[in-house]
């Protein structure tokens, strides 16, 4: 059984490959995809929906930077931990 992590470094939450549709570009888990603006989420969703692929060019431009702010607010979420 093949288990894909958390696209957030660090983060230990695993899932089975098995309930990632085919071709997605990588998974968050829940807490790190809920630490991503909501306005944002939808935005990907439509898009997916629209172009019926998660592959196409602007389902993955979202998905980097959906990404990016998932790992951004991570960081800054250890920042204040740590102080």
């Amino acid at each position: 059984m093949i288990r894909i992590a958390c696209c957030v470094p660090h983060c230990r939450e695993m899932i089975r490959a098995e309930q990632i549709q085919e071709g997605a570009p990588g998974w968050l888990c829940r807490e790190h995809f809920a630490a991503v603006p909501a306005i944002r989420r939808r935005a990907y969703r439509k898009a997916c929906e629209r172009l019926r692929d998660r592959r196409a060019a602007a389902a993955v431009r979202l998905w980097r930077r959906i990404r990016a702010q998932a790992i951004e607010a991570a960081q800054l979420g250890e920042r204040s931990h740590a102080a």
